[in-house]
C-alpha cells in the first residue's frame, strides 16, 4: 500500500477525514494548552482536549467556538 493510494483512494476517504479532524483539533488544543500554567500542564490533558475537539468538529462546531469551550473547561474562563 502506498501513500498515494491512501491519500487519493476512495476506500480511504473516511481515514483522510479523520486525519484532517485530528490535525485541526490538535492545533486548537495546542493553543489552549500553551495558555495553561506550566505546573498545571499534563500530556493527558492535551490528549483529552484533542479528543474533545475532534468530537466537536465532527458535530460541525466552528474552530473558534471549540477554542472558547476548551478554554472555559480547562482554564476556567475565556
Amino acid at each position: 500500500m502506498s501513500r498515494k493510494r491512501v491519500k487519493r483512494g476512495r476506500a480511504f476517504q473516511r481515514t483522510m477525514q479523520y486525519a484532517a479532524w485530528l490535525a485541526q483539533a490538535s492545533k486548537i488544543a495546542a493553543g489552549v494548552y500553551r495558555l495553561m500554567p506550566r505546573e498545571m500542564r499534563d500530556v493527558s490533558q492535551y490528549r483529552a482536549m484533542t479528543g474533545r475537539g475532534i468530537t466537536l468538529l465532527k458535530g460541525g462546531m466552528a474552530a473558534s467556538e471549540i477554542q472558547a469551550r476548551l478554554m472555559a473547561v480547562y482554564l476556567g474562563g475565556g
